[in-house]
């Protein structure tokens, strides 16, 4: 399923949950509750649900929600055992995935691995990206980074990827 659950609730996890439930006061008759404040609710109940096949599983999402679920998705290392949700929730967006306003579709296909989809949209990306000025001139360099993290492309690129193209010198 996960590698990052058994990580993280691992009893000899250097995670903050596991050692706070086993110092806990609560018996076996009062549930232990594990506050996971960063992650979007819905979309983490969605996961658990999908994670067990449970029935009450959306068959759609909006286009905001499956960009939530993907993150969730992405955090927690499940996009194998979501995939045949995953195409589901994304089907319906296919045909908007290069239309303005669909930016994030880059992320989505990447968590899912819809690598044609991927591979276009990071190709027009890369073509559409920014430009920085070089001695009055435009270099046709795009701009993967900006100093001290101010925009620029690199936002709407998972990291291996982003990682993975050479870096003009500045």
């Amino acid at each position: 399923m996960s590698k990052v659950f058994p990580a993280m609730l691992s009893p000899t996890s250097p995670f903050s949950e596991p050692q706070r439930f086993n110092n806990s006061p609560y018996s076996s008759s009062e549930p232990f509750v594990l506050r996971l404040h960063d992650d979007d609710h819905m979309g983490l109940c969605i996961l658990l649900k999908a994670l067990y096949n449970h029935p009450s599983v959306p068959r759609l999402l909006s286009f905001k929600q499956l960009v939530k679920m993907a993150v969730v998705v992405d955090k927690y290392d499940c996009s194998h055992a979501t995939r045949m949700y995953g195409y589901r929730w994304m089907k319906g967006w296919m045909t908007l995935a290069e239309k303005p306003g669909y930016e994030e579709w880059l992320f989505v296909a990447w968590v899912w691995g819809v690598e044609k989809s991927f591979g276009k949209l990071f190709r027009k990306a890369v073509v559409g990206a920014c430009v920085r000025r070089v001695g009055g001139g435009i270099d046709k360099v795009p701009v993967f980074r900006e100093k001290e993290d101010r925009g620029g492309f690199g936002e709407l690129v998972p990291e291996p990827v982003l990682s993975s193209v050479p870096i003009p010198n500045q």
